[in-house]
């Protein structure tokens, strides 16, 4: 039996195929519409595989996204809005999606539109999902502080190229977000090619190694890090990194136990030899 996310996936993508179709068809008389920001079932698969992975790891995150607080989703360079919309669908929590994005993708959109809005509930005197079309580095910080703050707002972004994938978490990591997602993309080396010789001698593919260091620095900034992949036949680069900020006392007390343990190994190896 399928379970109800891929079932619902299913039904939107035949409306989605259904909806494009009657949009792009050219009609007698008629000019065709413009296939520039139009949707592809690629971007599709990829949005739905995003959000469902991240939202296997749900009972990870901090109190406020599993109870009933609205909280707002922020996808950053989302063009059309196709992974804010999947937020909408998917994840309960989620009442308000923001797109920031200087691209137009607005026959995408429109798409988006027609067909999400009979899954979701009736958007009071707005729309499901608003598009801001600033820099990111201009306008994130003040979306998350126009929303509620840090611990109100999720920050994703899919496929966000070269730099601006760390761009992204730095900007939700200083603003303290409680709960952040990035599919990176186009990876750069920004080294002068050093990363990229490493990457041949240890014959790790580059991209993967630049996705595990930008995981490792994001945890230096205080986060619980997770990485998870989607099926790399929809797209090669496939990983996912979630990362939270987790105050609670279980966590807490989990530390405070672990570095106990620490001092006791070390107390044992670092222990005399009995002269026997």
């Amino acid at each position: 039996m399928q379970s109800q996310p891929l079932q619902l996936s299913k039904r939107v993508f035949h409306i989605l195929q259904v909806t494009q179709r009657q949009l792009y068809e050219k009609k007698k008389g008629e000019a065709s519409v413009s296939p520039r920001g139009r949707l592809s079932a690629k971007e599709f698969n990829e949005a739905y595989q995003f959000v469902v992975k991240f939202l296997s790891l749900k009972k990870n995150f901090p109190s406020q996204y599993k109870s009933q607080q609205p909280i707002t989703v922020i996808d950053c360079c989302g063009g059309h809005g196709c992974l804010a919309y999947f937020f909408l669908l998917l994840q309960k929590t989620v009442t308000k999606a923001i797109v920031i994005d200087p691209a137009e993708c607005k026959s995408g959109r429109k798409v988006l539109r027609e067909t999400f809005k009979q899954f979701l509930p009736e958007a009071e005197g707005e729309e499901h999902v608003t598009f801001d079309s600033g820099r990111i580095e201009e306008r994130l910080a003040l979306t998350i502080e126009e929303n509620g703050g840090p611990n109100n707002c999720i920050v994703v972004g899919l496929h966000c190229c070269s730099w601006l994938s760390k761009e992204i978490l730095n900007i939700a990591s200083t603003q303290k977000v409680g709960l952040c997602a990035i599919m990176p993309c186009c990876q750069k080396d920004f080294t002068g090619g050093n990363l990229k010789d490493f990457s041949k001698s240890s014959k790790i593919p580059f991209a993967t190694m630049q996705d595990v260091m930008l995981a490792g620095w994001l945890e230096g900034r205080g986060y619980q890090v997770r990485i998870k992949t989607i099926d790399p036949q929809i797209t090669p680069q496939n990983r996912l990194i979630v990362g939270w900020i987790d105050c609670e006392k279980e966590n807490e007390d989990a530390l405070a136990e672990h570095v106990s343990k620490l001092k006791l190994a070390y107390i044992r190896a670092h222990a005399p030899l009995n002269n026997t």
